[in-house]
């Protein structure tokens, strides 16, 4: 059982104590992907652990010390209470209505009585001190954020500027266009089965006739996802012979996180998605915008830009989140008898939204780079990519394929469904080529390390940047 579940369950026979007059002996756990059979955790087991996180939190929270602030965390994106709060943060004008403003910046600002972002956006520049935590930099980044939010807020209108141009960043990041471009999003839920579940695959692109085909490909068990991750690797594939061009647009890292994460689960169409990625054929919008635009938005969620280039969506964003909600609480409970025909159509509909907005996007970022050009700056195109594996590789990746499909060709895929011998088989296959794809890792994050620029790795954890 992991901490988090621990304490949970901890603090549910707690509860049931105080309002009982007993303690509960045992929880229980009753999860789909376990076939619904309750597993038992004696709570006694856990109680020691329990008390001393409770107590560490308290003392750390001061609870029972009087009122406290409401500060945004993660749970905000789900909690009943985000509109009081969100409320609270505008009348407050709270920091962290700033775009991208990180924790330890707001704990620096406020040391030096900076507490609204009105103060901050009116501090001078350069910045006026050398900050405890974090470069001057990056404060100097939040500080201009800032200060493009307030001047919008007074002047009632949307506004952004256009950062200088820097080779191999931003608007540089940019390929030709392609009749063969995709335009790709991904809907998946961590919390369905045991290891999550990516159960949309929404993509649309250029027909002969230059007419808009519009694919969604559902997947509610593990079987179907597999095979819609390699229905869209080998559309992929096949569409880049006849446009070797082409480009893969999404925004965000959600995709080809995604690719990544199902190659490895399924262990297919490893040479594809490392083709894909040497090629950089995916091409993360988010990544030109943040360091081509600077907007007056409090996110640079696509849905925030979607004011800048004009774009309408078929769907309300709040239809589209109780269907999705009611989708995903669905697919949890293992009860996909009760998504209805309707809710897979907004589902399908919003995520449509997303591809057409990312392709939208895409245009108004190309008319920025014209009207950027047209002023007299150079902005280069990012140089091809190879893609290709050295010969020898290819051949060994071919020889292993062969085994692994014979070794597993009647093993199920999902691991739940498989007998022990089975599963003994599919270990033993992917025993053959294991440290070449633990190896990828590391290179990929090496690759993703090296696209940042010398501003994003002062933030980077993994990375270095700035003086040492």
């Amino acid at each position: 059982m992991t901490y988090p579940l621990t304490l949970q369950l901890s603090l549910y026979a707690d509860l049931l104590r105080v309002m009982q007059g007993i303690a509960p002996e045992n929880v229980y756990v009753v999860v789909p992907w376990a076939n619904f059979v309750p597993q038992t955790f004696r709570v006694a087991d856990y109680g020691a652990f329990f008390r001393k996180a409770r107590r560490a939190a308290e003392e750390a929270t001061g609870a029972g010390s009087g009122e406290h602030y409401p500060e945004p965390t993660e749970h905000c994106d789900i909690c009943r209470w985000a509109d009081a709060c969100q409320t609270r943060w505008r009348k407050d004008d709270h920091l962290s209505l700033v775009a991208n403003i990180s924790k330890s910046q707001i704990a620096e600002l406020r040391a030096h009585a900076v507490s609204t972002t009105k103060a901050l956006a009116q501090l001078p520049s350069p910045f006026p001190w050398k900050p405890d935590r974090g470069s001057a930099a990056s404060f100097e980044k939040t500080r201009a954020q800032a200060h493009i939010q307030v001047s919008a807020r007074e002047a009632g209108e949307l506004l952004y500027d256009l950062l200088e141009v820097v080779p191999d960043t931003g608007l540089c990041r940019l390929p030709e266009p392609s009749l063969g471009d995709i335009f790709f999003d991904i809907e998946g839920d961590p919390f369905i089965g045991e290891h999550g579940l990516e159960y949309l695959f929404g993509y649309h692109y250029r027909n002969e006739a230059g007419d808009y085909v519009r694919l969604a490909n559902w997947a509610f068990d593990r079987n179907t996802e597999k095979a819609i991750f390699e229905r869209f690797m080998d559309f992929v594939t096949s569409r880049r012979e006849q446009f070797p061009d082409l480009h893969i647009y999404h925004y965000a890292p959600y995709e080809p996180a995604t690719l990544k994460r199902l190659m490895g689960r399924y262990a297919t169409r490893e040479s594809e998605v490392d083709r894909l990625l040497r090629g950089n054929v995916l091409v993360d919008l988010y990544t030109v915008v943040r360091n081509a635009v600077r907007a007056s938005v409090e996110s640079y969620s696509i849905k925030k830009l979607e004011a800048f280039y004009g774009f309408v969506r078929a769907t309300p964003l709040r239809e589209a989140n109780v269907a999705l909600t009611a989708l995903q609480v669905a697919l949890q409970v293992n009860d996909v008898v009760s998504v209805s025909d309707e809710i897979k159509a907004v589902v399908a509909t919003y995520n449509d939204d997303d591809c057409r907005s990312t392709e939208a996007l895409r245009d108004w970022l190309e008319q920025l780079r014209t009207e950027i050009i047209a002023s007299g700056t150079a902005v280069e195109r990012p140089a091809p990519e190879k893609d290709e594996p050295s010969e020898d590789l290819s051949e060994s990746e071919a020889r292993v394929a062969a085994l692994i499909g014979a070794l597993t060709y009647n093993v199920p895929v999902d691991v739940a469904e498989r007998t022990a011998a089975e599963h003994g088989k599919w270990i033993l296959a992917y025993c053959l080529d294991w440290h070449r794809r633990e190896a990828k890792s590391n290179w990929w994050e090496y690759f993703r390390l090296g696209d940042l620029t010398s501003e994003e790795l002062l933030d980077e954890k993994a990375g270095l940047g700035g003086p040492i």
